[in-house]
């Protein structure tokens, strides 16, 4: 899903506002999206882009208007956010080891290749349903976050997610957050 969210992105950048979305398409990609749209919904990239430019530009207003913040998005997938915001904001990306090995080395190159920007990006591996997994990761973003303002983003995975496992998170959530503090959050 991630590949396919970054392709409806691409498809519609202008609303989206996520110019970096096409880096994560493939033809096969594509095919894939076509092959959604056609039999699932053909309108997903009206919905993810309109999605990614809601969350984009609250927390462009939340790292203009706070010191020190820092961006936390619960089950990053591929997303942009980190190199469409301001530099001095402080990003922690969290999903499953996988996905934060491959989305990692996916980074490093295109960062190599000039296709994007340096950020402060931070990557914790977490299995959202795995207690220990849960504990580990608060115990880290405490550290990580101290005092300063947070954004934490819930996007795009609530509908994989158990109720005990979503009331876990958003625990988690109200006890590292700060004063201050923003949650994004779309719920499905």
């Amino acid at each position: 899903t991630a590949f396919l969210t970054n392709e409806s992105r691409r498809r519609m950048v202008d609303v989206s506002h996520d110019i970096y979305a096409e880096l994560w398409v493939t033809p096969e990609t594509q095919k894939i999206w076509d092959d959604f749209a056609q039999n699932v919904y053909e309108h997903d990239d009206v919905e993810l882009s309109v999605r990614n430019r809601y969350f984009l530009e609250h927390l462009k207003r939340f790292i203009a208007d706070q010191r020190d913040p820092v961006f936390v998005n619960l089950g990053a997938g591929f997303t942009s956010y980190p190199f469409l915001v301001d530099s001095k904001c402080r990003s922690i990306e969290v999903d499953f080891q996988h996905v934060i090995d491959f989305k990692k080395q996916k980074i490093n190159l295109w960062q190599e290749e000039g296709k994007l920007p340096k950020r402060d990006i931070e990557f914790l591996a977490a299995d959202f349903s795995n207690a220990s997994d849960i504990a580990k990761l608060k115990a880290a973003l405490v550290e990580k976050c101290g005092i300063s303002p947070t954004f934490f983003l819930i996007e795009g995975v609530t509908y994989y997610l158990e109720k005990s496992v979503l009331e876990r998170l958003l625990n988690l959530i109200g006890f590292v957050q700060q004063s201050g503090s923003i949650l994004g959050f779309e719920y499905w």
